[in-house]
């Protein structure tokens, strides 16, 4: 559901999709009970009913776990889709004191990275090959910093609360670590 429903677009998305499922259920339980009460009616073939019955709600079982194993791989399929480096900071995917927080500390970290561009080596200095190792264990370096952020941000995310500061703290020192801004702007 988006989050920029408003009150009676949210209300209606959860009614109908209560209503759906509602009807759906009762649908799907519609074969086990009309098996069961075609075999109490036709006594004829006790053992032959049973096996109807059993059979029946074996399919009933089978088919819905069948949809909840594919519903559940077609979320994860969706979430690992998601871009590797999205982080959400707007006020509709976190709280306001949270996203106003990050974004301060994200432009902050914007304003020494330009501060500090003038320190770069230029890319017409000769490189031996200790620079370009060095270089290739910082982007690794970086990118399991930013693995680490995009997880913990991400564990965060999914809880009803909002963060506490050492939580937020953290948070912060993983962008550090990925180099989003520097120590000095996170305090």
């Amino acid at each position: 559901m988006p989050n920029q429903m408003n009150p009676l677009q949210s209300w209606l998305y959860s009614t109908s999709f209560g209503l759906l499922l509602l009807i759906l259920l009762s649908l799907a339980t519609v074969m086990p009970i009309d098996i069961i009460v075609q075999s109490k009616t036709h006594n004829s073939h006790l053992a032959t009913n049973t096996i109807i019955v059993f059979s029946g709600c074996a399919v009933f079982v089978v088919w819905s776990f069948a949809v909840q194993v594919f519903r559940s791989w077609f979320d994860k399929k969706h979430l690992r889709e998601l871009p590797r480096g999205y982080l959400p900071i707007t006020q509709d995917d976190i709280g306001y004191k949270t996203s106003n927080y990050i974004r301060h500390q994200l432009e902050m970290g914007s304003q020494v990275c330009e501060e500090n561009k003038k320190n770069l080596p230029s890319k017409q200095q000769p490189q031996n090959s200790a620079t370009i190792l060095n270089e290739i264990g910082r982007q690794l370096q970086l990118q399991r910093a930013e693995k680490r952020l995009v997880d913990y941000y991400t564990k965060l995310r999914f809880r009803f609360e909002e963060p506490s500061k050492q939580e937020i703290e953290r948070l912060a020192t993983l962008a550090v670590e990925c180099g989003l801004f520097s120590a000095s702007t996170a305090q």
